[in-house]
């Protein structure tokens, strides 16, 4: 009986290191995004390798704040997106959905391209180095991002 429970004890022991942490090969990261000075309320932080190997990886930002994984000791583009939703303009014509219901409002992202499409923004996470802050303007200038 003894060496039973003892077995059971060694192979629960065993599962639960053997299951602890993820072994994907990525790190965690966290950090925060403003906008024009204020935390972004709600969007998406995405990851690209610079070289085009390696996986791409993305987090929602929620209050201003973000928590993901990615490949460490890799130089990453980062790409910032928040969609708002606003009023049709009236110059634009009526648009319609392809039911024929009218549409009075589209969605747009309201973060400029240097931030997303165009970014300028790039990390390269290390163990030593894995929180990132990113103050981003309606109205960018040539000014580095990354604190």
């Amino acid at each position: 009986m003894r060496i039973l429970f003892t077995l059971a004890f060694f192979l629960a022991f065993v599962a639960t290191v053997g299951g602890c942490g993820k072994n994907d090969g990525l790190m965690s990261i966290d950090g925060t995004v403003s906008f024009d000075g204020s935390p972004l309320a709600d969007g998406t932080i995405v990851f690209v390798p610079n070289d085009g190997t390696g996986a791409m990886s993305d987090a929602k930002i929620v209050s201003g704040h973000f928590k993901a994984r990615v490949q460490p000791k890799k130089h990453l583009a980062v790409k910032i997106y928040s969609m708002k939703k606003v009023p049709v303009s009236s110059g634009t014509g009526a648009q319609f959905t392809p039911s024929g219901e009218k549409v009075d409002t589209r969605t747009i992202c309201i973060i400029p391209l240097c931030y997303n499409e165009q970014t300028t923004l790039a990390i390269e996470p290390t163990t030593a180095d894995r929180t990132f802050h990113f103050d981003l303007q309606s109205e960018p200038s040539n000014q580095p991002l990354k604190k």
